[in-house]
This record gives structure tokens, C-alpha cells and sequence, in this order.
């Protein structure tokens, strides 16, 4: 798979694979196996995929040198800073869920691993806030320098903003999830469709001759 499939399927796949992990747990399985590992699963790919984005995103700013993409760098190293933590805290999930048999046992296996110096801060706090802010910074960052459209940051930042809501508001079936992933889809989608066409177009270019030749 080429860079550019890798990145457009990411940018898809990245949020599809979240509202499927949301939908497993919330409206199928209840948490219980086999649902707890499907869904765990489908997060730990996602996360991997939003490091491929913020990568992509990064390399998408214009100019290549300067300022700028110093910025766009450090903003996808906080991502991908944040995708490590969000992973680790998926496959801390994950052999909770095998080591355990009852809601007992795995509340308290979360505790135990939580009390250990910075991994709650680290892995259950900062990391996850880190991810989803530096994303909506690469794509305010690309719609500022014209590389993407207005409404892909938009869209972006509102389903940050909506993620982060949804951890101060008790929603049934933890909707906000829902909302979130769905808003980032349609964010990530103009950005991929936008990147698409550009790549596209550059190609077109490049195959045109570079001198005219007269006959």
C-alpha cells in the first residue's frame, strides 16, 4: 500500500473504527466478552491510524522548511505522543479483560495498574487530551495555510471540543462518543477528499512536458 492510500484510508478508517468500538460496547455487547476485545481492538488500529494522519498532516503544510513546519512537526509529535497513550491504555483494557473474570476483578486490576507513579496522568489524562488537540491544531494549522478547507477544521475542532464536553456530561450510551466520531468523520473525510485531489492534480502536472516542443 502506497503513503497516499495508507493516509486516506487512515483518515476514514481512523474514525469509522472508533464509532465501531463505541458501538460494540454501548448498544451490543454491554462490555462483556466478546465485545470488550472487539472493540478494544478496533480502538488499538485506530489509534495507529491517527498516528498515519498526524504523520500525513504534517507533511501536508506548505512550505516544506520554516516556522511552519517546525510547528506542524511538533504538533504531530504531541499526536503521536498522544496515540502511544491511548494505545497503552488500550492494551492495559485488553489484559484486564483476559486476566479477569468479574467487574470486581477488573475494577480492581485498573486500580492497581492506575496507582503506579504517572501512568494515570500519563496514560488515562494527558495522553488521550494530547492526541485529539494536536489533530485539531494540524488541521486549523492546514486550513490557516490553505491546504485543506475551513470547514475540515471546523469540523475537526468541534468533535474535539464534543469529546472533551463528553466527559463533563453524563450522556446515555455515552452519545457524545457517537457525535464526536461521526463530527471527526466528516472532517477527516473533506481532508482526505482535499489531500486526494491535490495529489492528483500534482501528478498531472508532473506529467505534462516541462518545455514545449515545436515542430
Amino acid at each position: 500500500m502506497t503513503s497516499k492510500k495508507l493516509t486516506l484510508v487512515s483518515l476514514i478508517g481512523a474514525p469509522l473504527l472508533l464509532l465501531v468500538g463505541w458501538a460494540v460496547m454501548r448498544l451490543g455487547s454491554g462490555g462483556v466478552e466478546p465485545g470488550w476485545t472487539v472493540a478494544h481492538v478496533a480502538w488499538v488500529i485506530d489509534n495507529l491510524m491517527f498516528g498515519v494522519v498526524a504523520v500525513a498532516m504534517a507533511r501536508a503544510v506548505r512550505p516544506s522548511t520554516g516556522l511552519g513546519k517546525a510547528l506542524g512537526w511538533g504538533f504531530a509529535g504531541l499526536a503521536l505522543a498522544g496515540a502511544a497513550a491511548m494505545t497503552a491504555q488500550m492494551i492495559i483494557d485488553l489484559i484486564g479483560g483476559a486476566v479477569t473474570t468479574t467487574t470486581a476483578e477488573l475494577g480492581e486490576f485498573f486500580t492497581t495498574v492506575q496507582s503506579a507513579p504517572g501512568v494515570e496522568l500519563l496514560v488515562y489524562q494527558v495522553g488521550p487530551a494530547l492526541l485529539f488537540v494536536a489533530l485539531a491544531a494540524q488541521s486549523i494549522q492546514l486550513a490557516t495555510v490553505r491546504r485543506v478547507p475551513v470547514m475540515a477544521a471546523v469540523l475537526v475542532g468541534a468533535a474535539v471540543s464534543i469529546a472533551g464536553a463528553e466527559q463533563l456530561v453524563d450522556l446515555p450510551l455515552r452519545l457524545g462518543q457517537a457525535i464526536a466520531a461521526l463530527t471527526l468523520l466528516a472532517g477527516f473525510t473533506i481532508i482526505a477528499r482535499t489531500l486526494w485531489n491535490r495529489t492528483e492534480e500534482s501528478v498531472g502536472r508532473s506529467d505534462r512536458p516541462l518545455v514545449s516542443v515545436s515542430r
